[in-house]
């Protein structure tokens, strides 16, 4: 069975199931599956991890704020940290 057939039936039977419980544990069940798959690269200053993801993300909106125009130059940054 190819993954597409796999999740296909997969979706099938939970579309099936009534039970509350039973779902609740299978969202647990997947939900700590994808959060051990995550890719730590990193921790915040409150020691909350960084992933992989969440740093991509990151980037992608650090260069979009760079191709509007919302940055720095050096001497700005210069001038700014003097008056730290």
């Amino acid at each position: 069975m190819s993954t597409a057939q796999l999740k296909t039936q997969i979706h099938d039977y939970l579309d099936a199931v009534k039970d509350e419980t039973f779902l609740k544990v299978v969202h647990s069940m997947l939900n700590t599956y994808l959060q051990e798959q995550q890719i730590v690269v990193g921790y915040r200053s409150d020691n909350q991890p960084i992933t992989q993801d969440e740093l991509l993300e990151n980037l992608k909106e650090s260069e979009a704020a760079i191709e509007r125009g919302e940055y720095l130059t050096i001497d700005e940054l210069m001038a700014a940290s003097e008056k730290w």
